[in-house]
């Protein structure tokens, strides 16, 4: 079903934000068998749950080849390649 949900979007990768939380074990897991690694944390606001912020690259096929990208869709920011870490996205 992952795969499926995944067939067609036209985009090199998919970020998610995980909770944290030990009930979130299973998703955890699940995302990191599928290919998932954890780049960062995000905080939405002071006082509010820190999230993991997960990332999976996309094979080219699933990229959808020979699509058009918007504006300013292309490469830069966001994850440094080579360092696993990502920027901090607490404000």
């Amino acid at each position: 079903m992952h795969d499926r949900l995944l067939e067609g979007l036209g985009v090199e990768r998919v970020t998610l934000a995980m909770r944290p939380d030990p009930e979130a074990a299973p998703a955890h897991a699940a995302y990191a068998a599928w290919g998932y690694l954890q780049v960062g944390h995000w905080q939405p606001a002071d006082g509010q749950p820190v999230s993991h912020i997960v990332l999976l690259t996309l094979p080219v096929a699933a990229q959808g080849v020979g699509q058009q990208r918007a504006p300013g869709t292309g490469e830069g920011g966001g994850v440094r390649p080579g360092t696993g870490a990502g920027p901090d996205l607490r404000r």
